[in-house]
């Protein structure tokens, strides 16, 4: 049976697992406000640095091929895993706040965040989120 203590554990464990397989990322968050005089839409965003473990699939799935203006454009994906501790550091507690994260930096290139999920066992104690290359 999976008790309190028993999960109090393994989320130590997870940190001494992942200790070492962590980099810093740049995630980008944005906002949006509407223009009080013209209606118009604009956006901010905010650079927030987080450590966090990730796996490019490049190396094992193929990348996604599309054509653009008769050039070939290669896709690749990024899963990159943020402890909810590390996210609450820089003020992203809540699914609003989770949602915000538009785009990260990895490696001096930009991915759009597409997906995210909670993970962790008895409870949650990290997000993995999907980016797909933009830059």
């Amino acid at each position: 049976m999976l008790t309190q203590k028993y999960s109090e554990m393994m989320k130590e464990w997870r940190k001494e697992l992942v200790h070492n397989r962590q980099e810093t990322v740049t995630i980008i968050v944005q906002t949006f406000e509407e223009d009080w005089l013209t209606g118009e839409e604009t956006s901010t965003e905010t650079l927030l640095e987080v450590k966090s473990v990730v796996t490019e699939r490049t190396s094992r799935t193929a990348s996604e091929l599309v054509l653009g203006d008769g050039a070939e454009l290669r896709e690749g994906d990024l899963w990159f895993s943020v402890s909810i501790d590390e996210l609450t550091l820089v003020g992203l507690s809540s699914t609003e706040d989770f949602d915000s994260i538009g785009y990260v930096l990895h490696r001096d290139r930009r991915y759009r965040v597409t997906a995210w999920d909670r993970k962790g066992i008895g409870e949650p104690n990290r997000l993995e989120f999907l980016g797909k290359v933009v830059k």
